[in-house]
């Protein structure tokens, strides 16, 4: 899941995307996502997933949220480390 920082970045407009509203995350809120077929690219890692985009800036911090298992988690190893707000991949 990312923010509409991330998108305007990316050149996406979110409103183009196919909504899903009301989805409920870790902190117990909810949010109206975006969704689009993307390539996620890290160092050499590329893969191809879906993924949600609010219309909105995460709060502080957080630039990126989690959204579930659904193509990124089922392809690949992922470690996170909360306390310093990393994560750790492949």
């Amino acid at each position: 899941m990312f923010g509409l920082d991330t998108a305007n970045r990316l050149g996406i407009d979110v409103r183009s995307g196919k909504l899903r509203k009301n989805i409920g995350g870790f902190g117990g809120g909810s949010v109206d996502l975006y969704f689009f077929n993307i390539e996620l690219v890290m160092d050499s890692i590329r893969l191809d997933c879906y993924a949600g985009f609010m219309n909105q800036n995460f709060p502080g911090k957080i630039w990126v949220g989690l959204l579930g298992t659904y193509d990124f988690l089922t392809q690949l190893p992922v470690a996170f480390d909360i306390r310093n707000l990393q994560l750790r991949i492949g």
